[in-house]
């Protein structure tokens, strides 16, 4: 390991012991310092479909975007109010299984640095289907990943794509058979493993750098099969690190997407993928809904309370109406949340996301909602975000400065029982084909108070989901 990178390590390691929340009515906006991006798209299945680049800032900013493939290097402002979109090229993808170059897209705010920045993917599969997910800035991006990559049942397969930040990166990962392998990447190459079978889930394998070295990884499907009815989707998403310091990533707050009116129903609730990082992991759920094996896994959970015996094993349960995932003796899990959809006309499709421990929620969320994903009431597919907050505090959160209760076209309130939290879903008001941007502040009296926010949308045949925003330091 160079010393710059002992000295990174290090450094995020202390920060890692000692990041508590802050008392008073100060709060961290969440990465705050994020002011630098790094990445590539994973191949979709018809590469001809493009993506949506999209950054939004904390205040009146410049930055520079750099996208070789798409012939863009451009200087822009961004703003609060103001956010960037900017569609990506298909030629950006990484195409096929190997190594590339020349697929890089960065952002990066120029000096002087005074904003947190967000970066958005909206990545577009076959048949117009879609997701997104946010883009980890690079100073807090992990050296080891396990990704949770859904099997596609469907046309496509499971894969994940990674790019090194520094040259001489050496990646260590297991194929879709599990055998170990590596690749050695310089800075701005990409590498990908595309699974041979729509039957193969990568799941929980780990990935790292041999001398701890961050790069971004990508990982998920298109396309991927979820429910009754052989509904056919895309999931691309950036997952959560592999290795979470213990007490850290032990205890996971989930809510419900909108349960958009199907024939049949969406039911059985929706999926949950749960992943240890460590061996022994008991795992407990607390809900105020139903709890089930998901039947359509190859790894359903058992129960309200399993365990998970190695670092990477996982299972997948089908919760209603929200829950606490909790792990025992602070020990780290990781939590991936799929939406469920039914094979029906004008009915939206499956998204996924990657669900935030509590200690990783912030207390300011700026989001963008995408165009296109109007309501609809013989349906109810619309733009929604759920939030999640202590009871006390979640009628007190703002949404464009005005209260949960009153800014939302509908509010609907449910509570986790014993576990002293709550959740809502909020139903948006519909968006501009441009998309727009909205702002959740948490709020407890006249203090801040930290909050989650999941947005989601869905439409005919087709759904988004992503975390608003994640808290730094790490």
């Amino acid at each position: 390991m160079t010393r710059s990178n002992l000295i990174r390590h290090l450094s995020l390691a202390a920060m890692c012991l000692t990041a508590s929340r802050p008392s008073g009515a100060l709060c961290p906006s969440g990465s705050s310092d994020a002011s630098d991006f790094r990445f590539v798209l994973p191949q979709l299945a018809t590469p001809t479909h493009d993506a949506l680049l999209v950054v939004m800032a904390e205040a009146d900013t410049t930055v520079q975007v750099d996208m070789p493939a798409c012939a863009i290097s451009s200087t822009l402002t961004v703003g609060p109010g103001s956010p960037l979109s900017i569609p990506v090229c298909a030629g950006a993808q990484h195409l096929g299984n190997g190594v590339l170059g020349g697929h890089e897209i960065r952002v990066r705010e120029l000096p002087p640095i005074t904003s947190g920045l967000s970066v958005l993917i909206k990545s577009e599969g076959l048949n117009k289907s879609e997701d997104a997910y946010m883009v980890w800035p690079t100073n807090g991006t992990p050296s080891s990943y396990r990704p949770l990559a859904y099997r596609s049942g469907c046309v496509g397969a499971a894969r994940f794509t990674v790019l090194a930040y520094e040259n001489a990166t050496e990646i260590q990962y297991a194929d879709c058979n599990q055998n170990p392998l590596s690749v050695l990447l310089n800075s701005g190459e990409s590498f990908q493993l595309l699974c041979n079978t729509s039957s193969e889930d990568m799941t929980g394998s780990l990935v790292h750098s041999t001398l701890g070295e961050p790069f971004f990884l990508a990982a998920g499907a298109d396309i991927a099969r979820l429910d009754v009815g052989s509904t056919c989707g895309t999931l691309v998403e950036q997952p959560m690190r592999a290795l979470q310091p213990s007490s850290y990533a032990s205890k996971y707050l989930v809510t419900e997407f909108n349960k958009a009116l199907l024939a049949p129903p969406r039911w059985r609730g929706d999926v949950f993928r749960i992943l240890a990082t460590e061996s022994n992991v008991d795992v407990s759920i607390t809900s105020g809904g139903s709890v089930l094996p998901d039947s359509t896994s190859t790894r359903p959970c058992s129960g309200t309370s399993f365990n998970l015996a190695l670092a990477g094993d996982w299972c997948d349960v089908a919760i209603s109406e929200g829950a606490q995932i909790l792990a025992a003796n602070n020990k780290s899990i990781l939590v991936q949340h799929l939406m469920r959809s039914t094979k029906v006309s004008q009915v939206g499709g499956i998204a996924s996301m990657t669900v935030l421990p509590v200690r990783q929620l912030p207390c300011r969320h700026r989001f963008f909602s995408f165009g296109g994903y109007s309501y609809d009431p013989a349906t109810t597919n619309g733009s929604y975000i759920n939030v999640v907050a202590p009871s006390g505090q979640l009628d007190e959160t703002l949404l464009d400065g005005v209260v949960l209760p009153a800014a939302c076209v509908s509010y609907t309130r449910h509570d986790i029982p014993l576990t002293g939290y709550s959740w809502a879903k909020c139903l948006l008001p519909d968006p501009p084909a441009s998309g727009a941007e909205h702002v959740v502040d948490g709020r407890s009296g006249t203090q801040d108070a930290y909050v989650g926010v999941y947005v989601y949308g869905q439409r005919g045949y087709t759904a988004y989901a992503y975390p608003a925003k994640y808290w730094f330091p790490f």
